[in-house]
């Protein structure tokens, strides 16, 4: 095993996990801090151009690994390792068995959830409604 795929599928998830619990921390605990402030946190333009990026991307690479049909058991190998991940006893040969465009994808989805953790958003990726919810509401106010 060669140290780039212990950096890419057992350093850089295990790393990408803790940021996402601290922005969420972060989020929770600035949102208290600000209350009575009118200060507005705003997401960069860069990074927000790199989010938007790498989702397009992410959404290709999805594609394309859904409608490649000799890559049929991708989707399960996948489970397995993130599975394996979540128990602390990663399986390095399942992911090392599935195919290159399958890990560009994962590595393209575990990507934007790291960019998402800088954002205000990260908690829209747990609670999908709230997200749905606020643009609504930012449509209402528009009117």
């Amino acid at each position: 095993m060669e140290m780039i795929h212990v950096i890419l599928w057992l350093i850089y998830p295990y790393t990408i996990m803790v940021i996402v619990v601290m922005g969420l921390v972060w989020q929770y605990d600035i949102a208290k801090v600000l209350e009575d402030s009118d200060v507005n946190l705003k997401t960069s333009l860069f990074l927000r151009k790199t989010i938007t990026s790498v989702m397009s991307l992410s959404f290709i690479t999805g594609l394309a690994v859904i409608f490649s049909s000799n890559i049929p058991n991708d989707p399960e190998h996948l489970f397995i390792w993130f599975m394996s991940l979540l128990q602390f006893n990663p399986d390095m040969n399942v992911i090392m068995n599935i195919s290159i465009l399958s890990q560009v994808h994962l590595f393209l989805v575990l990507t934007l959830v790291l960019l998402l953790s800088f954002t205000k958003y990260i908690s829209f990726l747990f609670n999908p409604h709230r997200y749905i919810k606020f643009q609504l509401v930012k449509k209402i106010n528009k009117l």
